[in-house]
């Protein structure tokens, strides 16, 4: 009743060894961690819009959902190096899963990381998102009151 389960809000930029092809659903093993991009900003990246970090960007493959890690992912490629990357995210839908799983575990409560949305690479427009990722907590944890 002492652990709190973490939850990220956040996706993870893996750069692909030289040998991976753009539409591989795993990076190389030798893949080096990059960096991460805020929620919003693995959404920014999936719509092909460039970013600071990649001004020059192509998506190669449409998202995907991977049942074991319970997540979503996708690759994209940096035109300005050629380099193939693949990021994994958080959404509404891969967190409802680890929302069951702490159901089964009970832990002391659940966390986020990155939950107030103050990262360089949001946006103007992304309220929406934002609002999807709190209803998928108010949907999973708040009950209704019962009335009496």
């Amino acid at each position: 009743d002492k652990i709190v389960l973490g939850l990220p809000w956040y996706a993870y930029d893996f750069r692909c060894s030289a040998e991976t092809s753009p539409t591989e659903r795993i990076c190389n093993a030798t893949a080096d961690y990059e960096g991460h991009f805020s929620y919003f900003g693995a959404l920014d990246v999936l719509a092909g819009v460039n970013t600071p970090k990649y001004p020059n960007l192509t998506v190669t493959t449409p998202m995907s959902y991977d049942p074991v890690a319970t997540s979503p992912y996708f690759n994209f490629r940096n035109l300005t190096d050629g380099s193939i990357h693949q990021m994994w995210y958080e959404d509404p839908t891969s967190l409802a899963a680890k929302y069951e799983m702490a159901d089964k575990l009970h832990p002391r409560g659940v966390g986020f990381y990155c939950a107030s949305g103050a990262w360089p690479d949001r946006v103007v427009g992304t309220d929406a998102e934002d609002a999807a990722m709190w209803a998928s907590v108010r949907d999973h944890f708040v009950k209704p009151a019962r009335g009496g």
